[in-house]
């Protein structure tokens, strides 16, 4: 339609060339009058925002006493065409005229919808655009006029959307991708949302296993899922966010770990019945490497969690290097020892809080209250207990047989006045440089008893030898 009013107006030129000149009409919407050119520096019924000096080219109707007219008009001053029949209102609103110059659009291309929205696409010329209205547009905002589209959707003055073409862009409202109600900012249905980077196969995938069993796989570039995170057995005591490995991508799934509704996580096990539970016979592997202090374990926080670090305990596994120091700054020593310490902090505010209350060495030597035991068990302090068994193995019963042969009373005496203490019992020297092996000890002190219990047997007899020759002297000399 627009291209047969521009056809017809260019066929009315040479007429009015010829039997026309341009008259003054600053009224396009004047009734009466005759056809004609026209001109006007104060334009008035022409098209919104007119001023200045305007074309008028007005084509009546014989009666002067209504206003039926078939005008066009311009600016003198751009390429713009404006066309519109008034009738029989002058206010008539006025309607662009697309023109084409070197295959490009002179202007913006305008719809009105059912809605009464402006719906605008186009290309305008110049390095930077303005659109004040509209709820879809396609221009260039890039000055040495590459192809940088720009879409942007305004209503009411309210900008909606924008997207760009290197990629950036603005939403308002919810987009739906399979539905025509999204319920949030982004909604998909009927299918997965996929993320890549690498290749169209690798990346993650949001969706869901079924209606309660929301999931997010972890796909190589074979598009084969290898990882997921799932929810799983809604509403029953089964409920969990599980993490789930896949062996090459096939069947079947294998459950890493849990974190069920109360917070518990399980190990090897949906239903974990404490804060952490791991279940089955693999090994379990705490700590880390650290070149400073060696290898670390396990913290154990104190004062109920409120302040963590306030004191507590911990598990860790110190190296005893044989050479060069610590790995890395000093080469790769061997391990001459390895000892796992049980250790309470005071307060960790305090470099020397840390105590060791338990050592356990590589050799099977265990120490409280030293990280160095000597013997199998080295403990550097007292010892309560209520009772405590040694190996019975070599008692000293031998001492009453018959054929026992022990030191006299005589010997005895000669020997503590030259050693100072007993035979085979260790000196005060060799007590405070050896210390004492408690079963052994008692077994000597036990023998010592025996031999002493024989001396005593054998004196009593003498005693009583003497009693009864003394009686009978007595007798005698009565």
């Amino acid at each position: 339609m627009m291209k047969f009013f521009a056809l017809l107006f260019f066929a009315f030129i040479p007429y009015f060339l010829f039997a026309q000149t341009t008259q003054p009409k600053d009224d396009a919407g004047q009734m009466g009058g005759t056809s004609g050119f026209f001109e006007t520096y104060n334009p008035v019924n022409f098209p919104a925002g007119a001023g200045g000096w305007w074309h008028l080219l007005d084509v009546r109707h014989s009666n002067v006493n209504n206003n039926f007219a078939m005008q066009f008009a311009g600016s003198f001053f751009d390429q713009n065409l404006w066309f519109r029949k008034t009738n029989n209102v002058p206010n008539t609103e006025w309607s662009r005229v697309i023109t084409e110059t070197n295959g490009n659009l002179n202007g913006k291309l305008y719809m009105l919808t059912s809605g009464g929205q402006n719906f605008f696409t186009g290309h305008q010329a110049g390095g930077t655009y303005s659109y004040p209205g509209g709820i879809f547009k396609a221009i260039t905002d890039n000055a040495n006029g590459q192809s940088n589209f720009f879409y942007e959707g305004v209503t009411a003055g309210i900008t909606n959307f924008t997207v760009r073409a290197d990629g950036q862009g603005y939403l308002a409202a919810g987009l739906g991708i399979g539905t025509q109600n999204p319920a949030y900012k982004l909604t998909v249905a009927g299918g997965d949302i996929k993320a890549y980077g690498y290749d169209n196969n690798s990346g993650i995938a949001i969706g869901a296993e079924a209606s309660e069993r929301p999931r997010i796989g972890f796909h190589v570039s074979d598009n084969s899922r290898r990882f997921k995170i799932e929810m799983n057995g809604i509403n029953t005591h089964y409920e969990r966010l599980g993490f789930f490995s896949i062996n090459g991508g096939q069947s079947p799934e294998q459950e890493a770990f849990s974190i069920n509704k109360n917070g518990n996580i399980g190990i090897g096990t949906p239903l974990p019945a404490s804060k952490l539970h791991v279940a089955g016979d693999e090994f379990i592997t705490l700590g880390s490497y650290d070149a400073g202090s060696g290898v670390k374990g396990i913290q154990f926080a104190g004062y109920r969690d409120v302040i963590p670090n306030y004191f507590g305990a911990s598990i860790e596994a110190v190296p005893e290097w044989v050479c060069c120091g610590s790995y890395p700054s000093g080469g790769y020593p061997g391990i001459k020892n390895i000892a796992l310490n049980f250790n309470v902090h005071l307060d960790a505010g305090l470099a020397d809080s840390k105590r060791t209350a338990m050592s356990i060495r590589s050799n099977g030597y265990v120490g409280i209250g030293t990280i160095a035991p000597e013997e199998r068990f080295t403990v550097n302090g007292k010892i309560k207990a209520n009772e405590i068994r040694v190996n019975g193995n070599g008692a000293p019963d031998y001492v009453f047989e018959e054929d026992y042969k022990f030191a006299t009373l005589e010997a005895l005496e000669s020997y503590i006045k030259a050693n100072k203490h007993l035979p085979e019992v260790p000196s005060a020297k060799e007590f405070e440089r050896d210390g004492i092996a408690v079963g052994e000890m008692n077994k000597l002190l036990l023998k010592k008893i025996e031999e002493l219990t024989l001396h005593m047997i054998e004196m009593n007899k003498r005693v009583e030898k003497l009693e009864a020759e003394n009686k009978k002297l007595k007798n005698n000399g009565n």
